[in-house]
């Protein structure tokens, strides 16, 4: 997933390449791709117009929606956390 293979010109003219280690100072490859992988493991659910407090059974009902019956109830207007 981070393949990186960079070639960085510093201010000094030194060359440097990148690899998946990353370099310190410049690109922490390990530490940005434990932030992506820990960001990308929130569910972040906005309700409209107010906040308020939804139960964990309505989103399990609401991620196991198929594409196709999420639209219908999108076009319809239909709660999708019912």
């Amino acid at each position: 997933m981070f393949a990186l293979d960079l070639l960085v010109r510093r201010r000094s003219g030194e060359i440097l390449r990148l690899g998946p280690t990353g370099r310190s100072g410049l690109i922490g490859l390990p530490r940005v791709s434990d932030e992506l992988y820990r960001t990308a493991r929130v569910l972040r659910l906005f309700t409209w117009p107010e906040r308020r407090q939804v139960a964990a059974e309505a989103l399990e009902r609401l991620a196991s929606l198929d594409a196709a019956e999420l639209g219908r109830r999108l076009e319809r207007g239909v709660s999708l956390l019912r």
